[in-house]
């Protein structure tokens, strides 16, 4: 039995969205484990970039990827919602014992940190220190992903995520930062500083770096199509 996967054709606006209809089997979509795990780490301003980056990632690029913002202890996060409208993968509020999958979003809950041993999620509340949660859970992705780990810094005040930067890129992972785009430069450009960031983009330009890094662990073929736009084929379509 087959089933039918739509696959995004990127860089259309609302008025020209467009699809890939592809025939795979039920073996070639069951859950897996992610050949990279991606941790995607703001606070102010960092909603319009984490929405861009998402309405610019392919459904199918066997990564996992996991936000991580600073929540107000007492509210009542809609994040999930929000990025779901953005992309077509499953994106789910991460929980202690969670398993990640490929091809999944994961957002870390209020009022908590999130950290990650081998492809298990683990959630403590109250965090340990406050507004500390992108340096916690990406200094526990470089232990348990070492070169498969990947930090993006989006928008944000003070310096959070600078420490888990320098984890990561001491076990051999890749950092992205966001560029002048950022509506709060503080975060992106600590990152920056401390000469751990391997490249300086705007949101929605940073897949086509992640799609180099991720291609060769993966089926996929990535390219663009004669108008420009980034597409993706499955490796048992071509």
């Amino acid at each position: 039995m087959s089933h039918k996967i739509t696959c995004k054709i990127l860089g259309l606006n609302d008025n020209l969205h467009g699809t890939l209809k592809l025939l795979v089997t039920e073996e070639t979509v069951r859950a897996f484990h992610p050949d990279f795990i991606v941790g995607i780490g703001g606070s102010a301003g960092s909603l319009c970039a984490i929405k861009a980056l998402f309405e610019a990632l392919p459904i199918d690029t066997g990564a996992a990827f996991i936000v991580v913002t600073h929540l107000k202890p007492n509210s009542s996060s809609l994040l999930d919602l929000i990025i779901a409208r953005h992309t077509q993968m499953a994106v789910i509020v991460a929980s202690t014992g969670m398993r990640v999958k490929a091809n999944c979003v994961y957002v870390i809950p209020p009022n908590a940190d999130l950290s990650i041993d081998g492809y298990t999620l683990n959630i403590v509340s109250p965090p340990h220190r406050i507004s500390r949660q992108v340096d916690c859970f990406f200094t526990s992705l470089a232990e348990s992903k070492g070169t498969h780990a990947v930090g993006i810094i989006l928008s944000g005040y003070c310096h959070d995520g600078t420490e888990g930067c320098r984890h990561i890129k001491a076990r051999g992972g890749m950092i992205f930062a966001q560029d002048t785009s950022a509506e709060v430069s503080s975060m992106p450009l600590s990152a920056q500083a401390s000469g751990c960031v391997n490249s300086v983009l705007p949101p929605d330009k940073m897949p086509v770096e992640l799609l180099k890094l991720f291609q060769p662990f993966h089926e996929n073929s990535y390219h663009y199509d004669s108008l420009g736009r980034f597409v993706s084929v499955w490796a048992n379509d071509r």
